[in-house]
């Protein structure tokens, strides 16, 4: 999926101008996703993964999960329209992963700046019953430039997180229906932090 970008439409002369004007482009991948999600090949699929640019999650501003939430509607709720077995995906430039069976997000420390105060809120929590997997990214709080590779199997995947220096960062097994099997991981529980008042 093309999430686009973490800003809305801005004005000329911006950096991102004509970059963000992306209503109508969000609308048409609607229209394909539910039309994607109801065939044969989606709907026997042994396992589904969602390849996004961006987590599905509020961060910073609530523009992102606004719009994604809009085109892919018929993956969040507790009876989503199309069950998804794995969103994977970068953006914020910190590993981190997110188990909706127990709600714990765990991953590298991230320290939240004037610019980036890192919020998670709980209404994304709420509405998302599939496992997220993020990827790392330049300057990020983990290994810039790591390696995420999905091993499908029969009745799982195997989800391993190498650093560029060759450094195993997390590796865990993800069911459907049970919480993450962690094999190996330098990830610690990620307390998703607030601004303050």
């Amino acid at each position: 999926l093309d999430t686009g970008e973490d800003k809305p439409r801005q004005k000329v002369g911006h950096p991102y101008t004509l970059w963000t004007d992306t209503s109508d482009y969000f609308k048409a991948q609607r229209e394909w996703l539910r039309k994607e999600i109801k065939t044969e090949a989606c709907r026997t699929a042994k396992f589904r993964i969602v390849l996004a640019h961006a987590p599905p999650f509020e961060w910073e501003k609530p523009y992102y999960a606004a719009q994604i939430s809009k085109f892919a509607d018929c993956f969040f709720g507790k009876n989503p329209e199309c069950r998804i077995d794995l969103w994977l995906c970068g953006d914020i430039h910190c590993p981190y992963r997110f188990d909706p069976l127990t709600g714990d997000l765990t991953g590298a420390k991230r320290v939240p700046t004037k610019r980036k105060p890192c919020e998670l809120t709980a209404k994304d929590r709420r509405d998302i019953h599939f496992p997220v997997y993020v990827n790392d990214g330049p300057r990020g709080a983990g290994q810039t430039f790591s390696v995420t590779r999905i091993a499908v199997r029969n009745d799982s995947l195997l989800v391993t997180c190498t650093g560029a220096d060759g450094t195993l960062m997390d590796q865990i097994v993800i069911r459907p229906g049970k919480p993450f099997e962690v094999l190996n991981t330098t990830y610690k529980k990620y307390t998703p932090y607030r601004k303050s008042k």
